[in-house]
């Protein structure tokens, strides 16, 4: 397999390789995602302003979560692109607006999977989550809702204010 040399690929690379350090292994055995990590991972939160929380954790588990969510995506976009691809080679009749939902989706997963591999993504923080973010940055901040992620930082999205 040959891979591709022009300078926007390799900035990818670099960039994955660094938002998903040496050393990060991938257990098949467990759901290992952010929402995984959220409850039962090690990080400690201070408040960087009134939206956003600064998060320290460990690169290692954060990158678990990370390749976790993308595995998860990466199932949902090939199972999508499997359906397109059917539908495309064969002379069947397929539903149009079915196979404009399904293509809508395939980009939708593999394109969350690309964000959570250069470690700038949006996230649903939960309820729970949230509290113990207020309760380790000690005090008020914001709820639960759709944020970014940001190679540790999350901060809350402007859609929520």
């Amino acid at each position: 397999m040959s891979f591709v040399k022009q300078q926007i690929w390799q900035d990818l690379l670099r960039t994955t390789l660094d938002t998903v350090p040496e050393g990060t292994r991938r257990a098949r055995t467990r759901n290992h995602g952010l929402t995984s990590w959220s409850m039962h991972g090690a990080y400690n939160a201070s408040r960087g302003s009134s939206k956003v929380y600064s998060v320290d954790a460990s690169p290692i588990e954060v990158g678990e979560a990370l390749l976790g969510d993308c595995e998860h995506l990466l199932d949902h976009a090939v199972e999508h692109e499997a359906l397109l691809w059917n539908q495309l080679t064969h002379d069947e009749w397929f539903s149009p607006p079915w196979f404009v939902v399904t293509t809508y989706y395939w980009c939708f997963f593999s394109t969350m999977a690309l964000t959570r591999l250069v470690g700038r993504t949006p996230v649903f923080v939960t309820g729970g989550f949230a509290d113990r973010l207020k309760r380790l940055a000690g005090g008020a901040g914001p709820g639960p809702g759709s944020y970014e992620l940001v190679l540790g930082a999350i901060g809350h999205s402007a859609a929520d204010s």
